[in-house]
């Protein structure tokens, strides 16, 4: 399992080397004034929705090279992708101490701290192309979720290799946070962070991962203005945790979505960073574990597939496989033995990793495999996840 878990790694991480950071998207195609007009109008009628809208979709699901190179997409270099590989070289540096991780890990750091969103009091950052979700999100616009990966990669930064730019970076981009994204919610149950800084969404993964991100900074600044509103943060995506152990994608006032694999894994992530930063003082270990048993008995099998739902589990998606790897080996080092670790580690690598290395985006029902590598949604969670699994074998090695 180890020897295969390496290859993987290896073979992913030269062709990440070989590729570099651009590439295509599996949003970038919304961001063209075709794919923008269809979304408008699907919002405003259903002859719009069917005629046009979904006719589209379904074309750029199943022809997407195509759809592309006529709409002529280009492509860019994402933040988020960014961030988690130079996460994956930071883990390899410190098992194997060669400099050219630690070289490559510096590279993508300094990328980060070039490359926040303009426009901005201090460093955010975004995804690089407009996005039509409930509102459309400008290209560049901050996210919660994109900021918090590149605040998490550049903690790392500076706790692996003692860069001190890189913690004066990710507590400017933490102030930048507070001063730019205003709480959606704000309750006695707690705060909820948006998505962005123009909407007043209420997504608990995007609320929670930031939250993490900010606990992670407070750890080495001791500011209580980051604690406090992560603490809040967290407090309330936890009082919104459901009796069986999951939480729905949003809280209210919005519907409450659905429960799904990686949006579920980025809200235990974001617990276990916080009980990394608080130690002793981490007040919902309950709740982690309650998430986590439901996480092992819902959404990966025993047979390491992980699951898109939990009555369902096709789609099966890159990122699902990522997050699980990550979520369950979270749980492993905390000693919960229920866990099918190697089995997703094995599923992942023999049922999604191409020959050249990288990985197919997803597995649809009926067995059509979308063999895209797509940089940010795909091969950087992909590194980082096999990274840590291997640093963790080599950290068991030694005890």
């Amino acid at each position: 399992m180890i020897s295969a878990a390496a290859g993987a790694c290896c073979a992913l991480e030269s062709w990440i080397r070989s590729n570099g950071w651009r590439g295509p998207d599996i949003c970038d195609a919304k961001s063209t004034k075709l794919y923008q007009y269809a979304y408008l109008k699907a919002q405003h009628n259903r002859l719009g929705r069917y005629a046009l809208y979904l006719p589209l979709a379904l074309l750029e699901q199943r022809a997407h090279g195509a759809v592309r190179a006529v709409l002529r997409v280009p492509q860019r270099e994402y933040p988020q992708a960014i961030a988690q590989i130079a996460r994956g070289y930071l883990s390899r540096f410190r098992v194997t101490a060669d400099a050219a991780y630690a070289d490559e890990a510096t590279r993508c750091l300094r990328w980060l701290i070039a490359n926040p969103s303009p426009g901005f009091s201090g460093p955010l950052w975004g995804q690089p192309y407009d996005w039509p979700s409930e509102q459309l999100i400008p290209a560049h616009t901050p996210r919660s979720t994109v900021t918090s990966i590149v605040i998490e990669a550049l903690i790392d930064g500076y706790e692996t290799l003692s860069d001190g730019q890189c913690l004066e970076t990710a507590q400017a981009a933490a102030h930048a946070y507070l001063k730019h994204f205003k709480p959606s919610i704000q309750s006695p149950r707690g705060i909820c962070f948006p998505y962005t800084t123009i909407d007043s969404f209420t997504v608990h993964n995007a609320s929670a991962v930031i939250a993490a991100a900010l606990l992670a900074t407070a750890k080495h600044t001791g500011e209580e203005s980051l604690r406090g509103p992560a603490m809040e943060a967290l407090g309330f995506t936890v009082s919104h945790q459901l009796e069986s152990g999951a939480w729905r994608y949003w809280a209210p006032p919005h519907a409450p979505g659905r429960i799904d694999n990686y949006h579920t894994g980025f809200i235990l992530e974001s617990l276990t960073q916080a009980k990394r930063c608080l130690g002793a003082d981490f007040p919902w270990t309950k709740p982690l574990e309650r998430g986590r048993q439901f996480f092992c008995e819902n959404l990966v099998t025993e047979s390491g597939v992980p699951k898109m739902l939990p009555d369902r589990t096709h789609p099966i998606d890159v990122q699902s496989c990522a997050e699980s790897i990550v979520t369950l080996l979270h749980c492993v080092q905390d000693g919960m033995a229920i866990t099918p670790l190697e089995s997703a580690i094995c599923w992942g690598v023999e049922n999604l990793q191409n020959r050249d290395g990288s990985f197919a985006f997803r597995i649809y029902q009926g067995g059509r495999i979308d063999r895209s590598p797509y940089i940010r949604w795909g091969q950087s969670w992909m590194f980082r996840s096999l990274a840590w699994y291997l640093e963790h074998i080599a950290e068991s090695a030694h005890d």
